[in-house]
């Protein structure tokens, strides 16, 4: 995501949708690097808006994602500021990420 997209924000934005497409509000999604954690429950904003943005200060690679349960949830990995072509420098860098629930059989 380029500057404009991003709205110049370093942030990782989350979206989390039920099987259906809904949106839900106050589930936890999980930001980890090498050095900890941070969680966050989805809040309710306006539908154009993602519900949950978490801030990032670290270069490409240091952060994943994942939803509530790591064990049931797909990890996003890699992310973090910079772009591949420059992976060590720490420019403004917005991700977009949406999670969607499946029913498994």
């Amino acid at each position: 995501m380029d500057l404009i997209e991003s709205n110049e924000e370093p942030n990782i934005n989350i979206e989390i949708l039920d099987e259906y497409g809904n949106r839900l509000v106050g589930i936890v999604a999980c930001q980890v690097w090498a050095g900890g954690s941070y969680c966050e429950a989805t809040h309710d904003k306006e539908p154009w808006e993602y519900p949950l943005s978490i801030r990032m200060a670290n270069t490409l690679g240091s952060y994943s994602v994942y939803v509530e349960d790591p064990s049931r949830s797909d990890q996003i990995g890699g992310l973090g500021l910079g772009t591949p072509e420059h992976p060590n420098a720490k420019l403004h860098t917005g991700f977009f990420l949406v999670f969607q629930r499946a029913i498994m059989p």
